[in-house]
């Protein structure tokens, strides 16, 4: 193996996201297999042009340079997901919102909201009469629950986020 490949091996697997981006595909792959929870196809393939799309214009726009496009392809799957609606475009002004915030609703240089749950929610706050979020993903399948709360789990502890998910929990147990 060549150094850039030995090199571009190495920042994949240093990069946390890149495991959260193949964790995401294989819930998707398996989901729509198994569950053929996606709306249309083409509805997804919107959603992700739009959110990969959004990046790249506003990266070179407001940066220069053009992005790691992982987390746009990360919240275009996730709006692919969980917009349901029979029209195409809330599949793109959802992915469209949600990176357009990562630029313009900043703390510290980072952005403040989860991209997908900012443009779900700007969607249903907006076009209610057109748009609803995915009520239900996965079966109740106990196995089920488990293995995804279990990838989850790896995921979020790598991301070093566990705290944000125990305070979620906590909070939610307590209330």
């Amino acid at each position: 193996m060549g150094t850039t490949a030995a090199a571009v091996i190495g920042h994949i697997r240093d990069d946390p996201r890149y495991l959260t981006a193949g964790f995401l595909t294989f819930i998707l792959i398996v989901g729509q297999v198994w569950l053929r929870f996606l709306e249309s196809f083409e509805q997804f393939a919107i959603a992700l042009a739009f959110s990969m799309g959004t990046e790249l214009v506003l990266s070179r726009i407001c940066y220069g340079k053009w992005p790691n496009l992982v987390s746009a392809y990360m919240t275009g799957v996730s709006i692919g997901i969980l917009v349901r609606s029979p029209f195409w475009w809330p599949y793109a002004a959802g992915s469209m919102l949600a990176i357009s915030q990562k630029y313009a609703v900043q703390y510290r240089g980072r952005h403040l909201f989860n991209p997908s749950n900012f443009g779900l929610c700007m969607l249903l706050l907006a076009a209610p009469g057109s748009v609803a979020a995915l009520s239900k993903q996965w079966t109740n399948t106990p196995w089920v629950m488990l293995f995804i709360f279990c990838l989850g789990l790896v995921v979020i502890a790598r991301l070093k986020r566990l705290h944000v998910v125990l305070t979620y929990v906590s909070g939610f147990v307590l209330l």
